[in-house]
């Protein structure tokens, strides 16, 4: 069954690590009263303020609840 359309609320957040330059930046949509998980997911690392070093994104593609 395919995901659907979900009412989602946005979490972003920032970090860096402690012994070198680079900064994770994460943002997550989840729907808590539909599933327990997030919907999607997007992260990126940046080494410095140009140089990427990834940049990852998940999505639900289909959801079948439990019974």
């Amino acid at each position: 069954m395919p995901a659907g359309t979900f009412h989602t609320f946005r979490i972003e957040s920032t970090g860096h690590r402690i012994r070198d330059p680079v900064t994770v930046k994460r943002t997550y949509w989840v729907a808590p009263e539909k599933i327990a998980r997030f919907i999607a997911q997007h992260v990126t690392a940046k080494w410095g303020r140009d140089r990427f070093l990834t940049t990852d994104r998940t999505e639900l593609v289909s959801f079948t609840p439990g019974r």
